[in-house]
């Protein structure tokens, strides 16, 4: 009943504000969409990387966990701790769209053997503090698009012409188009 529809709105919410869900979701065609969103919340989700194509695929996973040096101290300010920000694990997310730093690599794998242990943002971990301006307006542009990514919420995903569509008007927007080939 009631507390069902409530149990998942707020599963729901968690998977779009607190997982790296929203990077592909509206990449992925509303029926499978959903059957991923099943997966995620009523299973461990593990079968969920080789459906999206996340195995196969060149976009990797950074191989240690990330941070920004700046970020992490007022984390540490505010809070009186620190914490592993979810846009860190982000592939393409290398500099900071705050500080416009890049960010510094840990010690820690982010996949371990022990996948399940809870493994703490402190600075025994995070030995660089040092910050590194970049100034490729490309990486921070990136970095910006993926918070953009990071902050939508459930909505019906566009099918696969939509994005042809779409895709083919950016080409033709950048000049990069004879006829219909890019």
């Amino acid at each position: 009943g009631l507390s069902t529809i409530r149990n998942s709105i707020v599963t729901k919410q968690l998977l779009y504000q607190r997982t790296l869900f929203p990077l592909y979701a509206p990449f992925i065609p509303e029926s499978r969409k959903q059957h991923l969103t099943d997966l995620l919340i009523n299973s461990d989700g593990s079968a969920v990387y080789v459906e999206i194509g996340m195995s196969a695929g060149k976009v990797k996973l950074p191989v240690l966990f990330r941070y920004c040096p700046l970020c992490m101290n007022e984390l540490h300010q505010e809070y009186g701790e620190f914490a592993w920000l979810r846009r860190w694990l982000v592939p393409g997310y290398q500099v900071c769209h705050i500080h416009g730093c890049e960010l510094c690599d840990s010690i820690l794998p982010l996949r371990s053997t022990h996948r399940h242990e809870y493994l703490a943002a402190c600075p025994q971990y995070c030995e660089k503090f040092a910050v590194n301006t970049n100034h490729n307006s490309k990486l921070a542009l990136l970095s910006s698009s993926i918070m953009e990514l990071l902050a939508t919420t459930e909505s019906k995903s566009p099918t696969y012409h939509q994005w042809t569509l779409f895709y083919r008007a950016l080409a033709a927007e950048a000049g990069m188009q004879n006829g219909i080939q890019v």
